[in-house]
């Protein structure tokens, strides 16, 4: 009987220490870590991506949130995907964002969705150096052959990008301090960051029955903790679609970041025009109109930022004569932008 008393007595301690040490775990972690709940204000960009989801209205929509929180003092990241558990996409009181844990200290963050089209994320480690960068176009290899003698590389058009740095009301930094019940609420809105450029050609006195397009001075890259484009030109490749009403008439519109600061000679338009007698090119310098349009702003809006008219003519010797008619701004929209001038 004794040793039964006593088996009871030392499993009871066994499985008090054990419940003991499982009730340590848990409020050791409550007492070195805070909740946060970090509420998600999706922009709505337009439809840009023929593979994006999009609403009702016809506006990318946006399809999940990463959130990378960098420490102030430079530690490791904490990043969470879609797929992890404090991510909530649709909760029953509506709530859209980040909600649980994090050790206690000072943190930046950077939202943005899951998928990019044409664009990758780099040096996600690191608050200052992330950045998200388009991707070289599939054909550019082809094209550059032709093109040797440009030095900005050729990119796709990026689509469906939504990104954001730091908090509603200008907060850039997030403090979490150790409690069991104190929460820390915050918001976000992550913006979209593609926009769209449009041009009209025409052509007065001969006959184009294609028209082939390289446009310059293209901002392929954005760093994340401003939200601001990064002066590395590229060029961008695409083609001007022929009015069915108007032969005479080309337009084309295409998806950028943004545009490189203007000055000497950045924004070159190559033309490559498809003619009964073979095939004729012709090269103009759009910097002067660009800087025009882009003075005083610094950005330009999504939806319409750059309309720019374009007139073509021969000339008697056979050379295509190019012109720039008055520029015109347009558009409508809350487009963030600008530039990285580090």
């Amino acid at each position: 009987m004794k040793g039964i008393k006593k088996g009871l007595v030392c499993g009871s301690m066994v499985m008090g220490l054990m419940l003991a040490g499982a009730c340590t775990e848990e409020d050791l972690d409550k007492r070195t870590s805070g909740y946060v709940e970090i509420a998600l204000n999706w922009d709505k960009g337009f439809n840009a991506d023929a593979n994006a989801s999009v609403d009702e209205s016809g506006k990318t929509v946006p399809d999940g949130a990463q959130f990378f929180f960098y420490p102030v003092d430079g530690g490791e990241a904490l990043v969470y995907g879609s797929d992890a558990p404090e991510i909530v996409s649709d909760s029953k009181d509506g709530f859209n964002g980040f909600r649980g844990r994090l050790p206690a200290g000072s943190y930046h963050l950077v939202v943005m969705n899951r998928n990019h089209t044409n664009t990758e994320l780099q040096n996600e480690n690191s608050y200052e150096s992330a950045r998200l960068v388009v991707k070289d176009a599939a054909n550019a290899a082809a094209v550059a052959a032709a093109r040797a003698a440009a030095d900005a590389p050729l990119i796709g058009q990026p689509a469906s990008v939504f990104l954001s740095h730091g908090f509603d009301g200008g907060n850039e930094v997030l403090e979490v301090k150790a409690s069991r019940d104190e929460k820390v609420i915050a918001s976000t809105s992550p913006k979209s960051m593609v926009k769209r450029v449009r041009f009209t050609i025409t052509v007065e006195n001969f006959t184009v029955h294609a028209c082939h397009c390289v446009f310059g001075g293209i901002a392929r890259a954005i760093q994340c903790s401003t939200c601001q484009c990064i002066q590395e030109p590229a060029r961008v490749m695409f083609d001007a679609s022929c009015n069915s009403d108007d032969p005479d008439c080309f337009t084309a519109t295409f998806n950028v970041f943004d545009l490189v600061e203007p000055g000497v000679k950045t924004h070159p338009l190559e033309l490559t025009l498809e003619l009964d007698e073979g095939t004729k090119t012709t090269t103009l310098d759009l910097s002067d109109s660009v800087e025009k349009g882009l003075e005083g702003s610094g950005d330009f809006s999504y939806e319409i930022p750059l309309d720019l008219e374009i007139k073509l003519t021969e000339n008697i010797d056979g050379s295509i004569h190019a012109t720039v008619e008055e520029w015109a701004g347009g558009g409508s929209g809350s487009g963030v932008g600008g530039y990285d001038k580090n």
